[in-house]
């Protein structure tokens, strides 16, 4: 069994990130960079803060053993999102840098965490829209 190899991805301020390829092969542009480069190289991401990119690798972690047509965003026939405890946990728990997090999944085209993430935002809305409306009925 060999091992995966340890990538260092160099994000913002020089700052570097290490994780393991298996738990990052969920990023599309890991893995583009990952063929053209090698795994030795280090991988500049240098558009995302290191904060953000912790916090991709610790959902990655959990996900890292989906099969592939869950890891790149596949949704039910029904139209919802296969979405986890953790993911709600990890969304709601994240939510004041929920716009980093965002954005670092697209920059690394993370697909599922992103729909996730705009599928809870999203269903958050019309929770909230709902609320309100009601609540409007109730002062008239």
């Amino acid at each position: 069994m060999s091992k995966m190899p340890e990538l260092k991805l160099q994000c913002q301020h020089g700052e570097i990130v290490k994780v393991y390829y298996d738990v990052m092969k969920c990023s599309n542009l890991i893995k583009i960079m990952v063929h053209h480069s090698g795994p030795e190289v280090v991988l500049d991401i240098s558009g995302l803060s290191a904060s953000s990119v912790r916090k991709v690798i610790e959902w990655a972690e959990v996900h890292k053993y989906d099969p592939p047509e869950i890891q790149h965003g596949i949704v039910n026939p029904d139209g919802t999102c296969i979405i986890t405890d953790f993911d709600v946990k990890f969304t709601l728990r994240e939510f004041q840098s929920i716009g980093e997090i965002l954005f670092a999944c697209q920059y690394l085209q993370i697909n599922r965490l992103s729909t996730i993430i705009n599928y809870i935002l999203k269903k958050q809305n019309e929770h909230l829209a709902k609320i309100l409306s009601n609540g409007q009925k109730w002062n008239k």
